[in-house]
């Protein structure tokens, strides 16, 4: 959850200044802190405050729709973006590529950057405590449909990461 809260601090207010024309640097919805407080008590803390997490199975769905339809922004920028691209210049036009070397996808690429994905990678498998909650909820509980809810909720989510994944490394390099 800090994770997220994080990323609502520092991501949020640039996400609300390209939705607004205006170039208001000062303005309070534009700041932060204030935007992760008005998250957490107008967003995070009423869910919070649920007595059965079931209700969470809708903010879940609208979570993964969004999801796919990021997998599908990404996915059609992949065709629309030239490699390499051009940066227009006021005296003169570059060309910088894509990638590190000619717009090809490689296999497996090793950098210095890449040590940050292990923390993402194993983060995004921590849902082993919401599986108890689950099975209390479900309505004939059983070991067979608690297999069923988990093999259909992580294969979606690694069908729709991957999707994410690989056509984000097909567009970018």
């Amino acid at each position: 959850m800090s994770s997220y809260l994080l990323i609502v601090k520092s991501e949020l207010p640039g996400a609300v200044a390209g939705f607004l024309s205006s170039d208001e640097s000062g303005s309070w919805y534009l700041d932060g802190r204030l935007l992760l407080l008005i998250t957490s008590v107008c967003i995070v803390f009423p869910l919070a405050l649920l007595p059965k997490i079931g209700f969470l199975g809708y903010t879940s769905s609208l979570s993964f729709f969004f999801m796919v339809y990021f997998a599908l922004v990404v996915m059609i920028k992949k065709w629309s973006i030239p490699c390499p691209l051009p940066l227009n210049s006021a005296m003169e036009t570059l060309q910088v590529s894509n990638s590190t070397g000619d717009c090809k996808a490689k296999l497996f690429h090793l950098s210095k950057e890449s040590v940050y994905a292990i923390p993402t990678m194993a983060f995004s498998f921590l849902c082993h405590t919401s599986v108890l909650p689950i099975y209390c909820e479900l309505r004939s509980p059983s070991k067979s449909r608690m297999q069923n809810v988990t093999v259909t909720g992580i294969g979606l989510s690694f069908l729709i990461y991957f999707i994410s994944a690989l056509f984000g490394y097909l567009t970018f390099y």
